[in-house]
């Protein structure tokens, strides 16, 4: 088979481009991708997690501050109007 020389599988023992061959770098690699991974996945889930908590702990007491002093507005304009209204007769 005539390939690129860099696509050529190795033959015997030899190491091909940068890659190493035998049991200890199949392991060595599957460690630090398992490492990776799960590093990669942690500060994704935390990053996430702290998004989330900020986003909602905001989202909700704006919307609670927002409807109480949208309640309170009104409450004081109907008070305000009945008292008014209450004074002009």
């Amino acid at each position: 088979m005539l390939l690129s020389p860099s696509l050529e599988p190795p033959v015997g023992n030899r190491l091909g481009a940068g890659v190493g061959s035998g049991v200890a770098t199949g392991a060595a690699g599957r460690g630090a991708g398992f490492f990776g991974a799960a590093f990669f996945l942690t500060t994704f889930f935390l990053g996430a997690d702290f998004f989330l908590t900020a986003f909602f702990l905001v989202a909700l007491t704006t919307f609670f501050f927002a409807t109480f002093f949208f309640a309170a507005f009104f409450l004081g304009a109907a008070f305000f109007f009945a008292f008014f209204l209450a004074t002009m007769v």
